[in-house]
């Protein structure tokens, strides 16, 4: 039977939510000892190890499912018997799939696909080494594979079979390689037991708005037969929309879209309780200020690990002392937003906003380019009107105060400004050359110019 193959068994996820959370989850490590480092180092050490957190939300489960799931079909296929295996592997000829599914995973940058990607490989790496046959030795293999883009097939073939574990072609140059020849990269791609290709980033190689070259290298990727899980950002599904219609039907029939986690995601709230662990010194209410720190980053996660690694710079800014008296507060996130480190990510995250709200022209780098499944609109929805009841209540607020009130508040905005400014100060100006103030002044500093360059 094909489910008793170690490919099917490897690609068969457990049935219960909280065992595969366990099973992809990355936990929090403290680091206490960041806070005895000198600022520079420290906050480079902060991005680092925030950086190593992942935090599964439901969301994440079903798109990691789905994709398992299309490597699992494949798997069922190509390893439905142990003598099959052997005798492919050996270099015997098999037929390749004619059609098969291309997926397209999408959603706004830094909401996390990468993180959902590595956490599919994580879900079915083999945790021991496989025996076919008394013959062959035990070796391991990797269903499921993440590689950045490249601009020829040749490179294209090197990255993929990199990531599968096998070693990079030496050949300088790289067209006489046996890396150029098909049918030897599926081969040494079925040894390896790749049973899906996640091309990662894909919006990165987009330099028309035709997309030739990004359409060209997911065809020659279906050439190998495999399941194809592509990642690029909104902008990348505008622009491959624009192709002709069989290329749409063949790359965008059924896009996966991933959203931001809602402010009330419990998955949210733990993410924000991981990034505490590693800081140690956090003294933030979470429930209380969820909600808002929701809304300085539009729930994306890089925008949330980069909100907290520059407020800890702040934080360090302000407190040079003994680590004792550091404590990261809620203070430290809003003067993190508000400096100017994070001025494009406040771009970003205010268009984010404008957005949901439908507010200004389509921007293609925020909004989806395809409907939405209803599960989405709904979160969606619910999200809209969060961020209309916030704005509300934040008029209402600021109506309601009184000029001493206000008064007070700005002082306390130009105190956070400050404090932002002195942790990320504006670069000195250049140097302004002295221009002469008369037309007299003007020839005689041409003059000394010529006599300088004749001496």
């Amino acid at each position: 039977m094909s489910s008793d193959t170690p490919w099917v068994k490897a690609l068969t996820l457990p049935k219960s939510d909280d065992a595969l959370t366990a099973l992809i989850r990355v936990a929090p490590v403290q680091r206490l000892d960041i806070h005895l480092m000198d600022k520079d180092k420290a906050v480079l050490e902060v991005d680092a190890a925030l950086s190593l957190i992942y935090h599964p939300s439901a969301q994440d489960l079903r798109h990691v499912r789905e994709m398992v799931s299309l490597a699992a079909s494949y798997a069922r296929q190509a390893y439905a018997t142990k003598e099959q295996f052997i005798e492919k592997a050996r270099g015997a000829p098999g037929a390749r799939s004619s059609d098969p599914e291309v997926r397209f995973f999408t959603g706004p940058a830094g909401v996390g696909k990468s993180s959902v990607i590595a956490a599919a490989a994580r879900a079915v790496c083999t945790r021991e080494p496989i025996e076919v046959c008394s013959s062959l030795p035990a070796f391991p293999f990797s269903p499921l594979i993440r590689f950045e883009v490249a601009k020829n097939a040749v490179e294209l073939w090197n990255s993929m079979l990199s990531a599968a574990g096998h070693p990079r072609s030496a050949n300088p140059n790289p067209h006489r390689t046996r890396f150029g020849d098909l049918d030897y990269v599926d081969l040494k791609l079925y040894q390896l037991g790749v049973c899906l290709l996640a091309p990662d980033e894909l919006q990165n190689i987009t330099l028309t708005d035709s997309n030739a070259q990004v359409t060209g290298i997911l065809l020659k990727m279906r050439e190998h037969g495999r399941p194809v899980m592509f990642v690029g950002n909104y902008d990348l599904g505008h622009k491959l929309l624009k192709r002709p219609p069989q290329d749409t039907a063949r790359l965008l029939s059924r896009p996966m879209i991933m959203l931001p986690d809602s402010a009330q995601d419990p998955a949210f709230l733990g993410y924000l309780d991981d990034i505490a662990v590693v800081f140690g010194i956090v003294r933030i209410d979470f429930e209380e200020h969820a909600g808002e720190i929701h809304r300085l980053t539009f729930g994306l996660r890089r925008f949330v690990r980069r909100l907290f690694v520059i407020g800890y710079g702040i934080m360090r800014a302000q407190h040079k002392r003994s680590h004792d008296s550091m404590r990261l507060k809620i203070e430290h996130l809003r003067a993190a937003y508000a400096s100017r480190e994070f001025e494009a990510d406040r771009k970003a995250v205010e268009q984010s906003h404008d957005d949901l709200l439908n507010i200004g022209d389509l921007n293609p780098f925020f909004r989806c380019p395809f409907q939405l499944p209803k599960e989405q609109q709904v979160l969606q929805r619910e999200q809209a009107d969060a961020r209309r009841d916030a704005a509300l209540r934040d008029a209402q607020d600021a109506a309601s105060r009184t000029r001493e009130e206000r008064e007070a508040q700005a002082a306390q905005l130009r105190v956070r400004d400050a404090a932002a400014k002195q942790s990320n100060p504006a670069p000195a100006p250049a140097a302004k050359k002295a221009v002469p103030k008369t037309a007299t002044s003007w020839l005689q500093q041409v003059a000394d110019k010529k006599g300088g360059k004749a001496g």
